[in-house]
């Protein structure tokens, strides 16, 4: 083996054992060290790095802990060897999401996974971790476990929470996530396309003000985390909205971190509307952001009878494989399951060819209510006077 593989300069910064346990395991994924490679001596790696013994072993011994390395007494500590074919993918679950009765993209994701997986002449596992959310930040050893007996070769974890992201990253088979996290091996959807896209669609349906109803926060701490996509989701539709001289308030921004706390999603958006719409004065457009969001929305607009779209123009953003019952002519922003499933599986498949991974970013569509639905506008009341409010009190 090219002892240039093994080059590394521990920076003062970081503790050395972290920073070589991820240089030997950067390696080892990328393939420059191969499966079966017997790796130098702990003496010999700590004199090249300059750093104690101690600390080798350290990290090497999270690697083998891992599943990544195997020590044989005698011998050394090798590279542990994966199969040669992708036959088994792993779905991991955690916190009884896939219990949670809301959680119809999270199904639908599933049964395309399944499909997709099946199709290819492969099988899949269902891991789901019934450890409670205190307990999610550290590792799960029956998954890490059965990646070390290699009963699974590959990994998708198709909800993500950040807690869960060292541990499962460090995974000694093949990971893929759905999820806006700054990670390399990820499937996403273009949250700044979303957020351009339903301005877009409102401004070509007449609109001079615009709302918005989101599940998501529109911000957050730590941009580099799962609501980093969402937060630039909201960015983008404020930018557009600016850019094309949309008025928008900030008591027409109505978002989970608002202070509505009521037990479904579909009774959320209900309450969300109500409160919007008890506002002085109202946008003749409104952007809606997720499925079961929408359909507390739609009850609320039929409850009120506002004429829809004179009195109120909607863009929906909604999953292909989801259904929402609306009656009402509403625009809708759709992402696809089964575009995700497909990404998730490709991902996995570069990894365990020992490809380079790069991010997949996938694109929605525009479905437009058909003519048949469609109202004239009729005269619509002037929007209130002033250009773009932007101010620290957003939600």
């Amino acid at each position: 083996m090219d002892s240039a593989v093994f080059n590394l300069v521990l920076e003062e910064s970081r503790l050395p054992k972290d920073q070589i346990r991820s240089f030997i395991h950067e390696r080892i994924v990328s393939g420059a060290i191969a499966g079966g490679s017997r790796l130098p001596s702990t003496e010999s790696l700590a004199k090249r790095w300059d750093t104690h013994y101690a600390t080798v072993h350290a990290a090497l011994t999270d690697l083998v802990k891992g599943g990544w390395l195997v020590r044989i007494h005698g011998r050394g500590t090798f590279v542990r060897e994966r199969p040669r074919n992708l036959k088994t993918i792993g779905l991991y679950y955690f916190g009884g999401r896939m219990a949670d009765t809301e959680a119809r993209f999270l199904r639908a994701l599933h049964q395309c996974l399944l499909r997709r997986i099946e199709q290819s002449g492969r099988e899949w596992v269902m891991m789901n971790d019934p450890r409670p959310a205190r307990e999610s930040s550290k590792t799960w050893k029956v998954l890490i476990d059965a990646c070390r007996r290699q009963e699974v070769d590959a990994v998708i974890v198709p909800v993500l929470d950040p807690m869960h992201q060292e541990w499962l990253r460090r995974l000694p088979v093949p990971v893929a996530f759905l999820t806006s996290a700054r990670v390399a091996n990820r499937v996403e959807y273009n949250m700044d396309e979303l957020g351009r896209l339903t301005v877009d669609e409102l401004v070509h349906q007449g609109c001079h003000s615009v709302g918005m109803i989101s599940a998501w926060p529109s911000r957050t701490k730590h941009p580099e985390s799962i609501h980093g996509g969402v937060v630039s989701l909201f960015n983008a539709f404020m930018k557009s909205a600016a850019a094309h001289g949309m008025l928008t308030r900030n008591e027409w921004i109505v978002t989970r971190t608002g202070g509505l706390a009521v037990p479904s999603a579909e009774r959320w958006g209900y309450e969300a509307f109500e409160q919007l719409w008890q506002c002085a004065d109202h946008p003749d457009g409104l952007v809606v952001v997720s499925d079961a969001e929408a359909v507390g929305v739609t009850a609320a607009i039929l409850e009120r009878a506002i004429r829809v779209p004179r009195d109120l123009k909607l863009v929906y953003q909604k999953n292909a494989e989801v259904d929402i019952p609306c009656p009402l002519p509403v625009t809708y922003i759709v992402d696809s399951a089964d575009q995700a499933a497909e990404g998730l599986i490709t991902i996995v498949e570069r990894g365990f060819r020992g490809e380079k991974v790069v991010p997949i970013v996938l694109s929605a569509t525009v479905e437009r209510p058909p003519m048949r639905q469609r109202q004239t506008a009729g005269s619509r009341r002037p929007a209130a006077a002033g250009g773009l409010l932007l101010t620290d009190s957003v939600s």
